[in-house]
């Protein structure tokens, strides 16, 4: 067990604590990378879908959202996912795999979440439930739902212009 859990959580903490990523430059990556599988917005519909068995996943679908990390996503990216047409894109950097967990991670998010997550997240909101990017990494809003309530879980975790690696107020 311990060799297993002791590099990925090295793995974790290097890649929030060192990550430059935010959310313009996983938007240019997804477009670059993702898009032609999962369509210009996420929805699962790109050119290269028709046919993918299992199609490929709608990150704009908020129930399947809920149920996802960061670090799920930044895995995914990482690794592929074995079944389906999914690639390993572990040539990418680790700061461009962190950017584009966050930002198909964010895509099923409402405005109205977006905006109370960055206000959480910018400190101008109190009290905030997680305090480290390490912990965010972690939690999937369905995971903080069951402490802190679905609305809060969901804005906690909505984060449009949060810089990976940027330390908070």
């Amino acid at each position: 067990m311990k060799r297993f859990f002791l590099p990925i959580l090295i793995l974790m903490l290097a890649g929030t604590a060192h990550a430059k990523g935010n959310a313009d430059k996983g938007k240019a990556k997804a477009a670059q990378v993702c898009a032609a599988c999962h369509g210009a917005t996420g929805a699962g519909d790109g050119p290269a879908s028709a046919g993918l068995d299992p199609p490929p996943i709608d990150f704009t679908d908020a129930h399947r959202a809920s149920q996802r990390s960061p670090f799920s996503l930044y895995q995914v990216v990482t690794q592929g996912l074995p079944g389906t047409s999914m690639a390993s894109y572990s040539q990418l950097s680790d700061a461009d795999r962190w950017a584009l967990a966050y930002y198909v991670g964010n895509l099923a998010n409402t405005s109205e979440d977006v905006t109370a997550g960055e206000a959480l997240w910018n400190g101008t909101l109190q009290p905030r439930p997680i305090e480290t990017l390490e912990e965010l990494s972690n939690s999937s809003p369905a995971d903080l739902a069951k402490t802190i309530g679905d609305r809060q879980a969901r804005q906690t975790t909505a984060r449009k212009g949060l810089r990976i690696g940027a330390k908070r107020r």
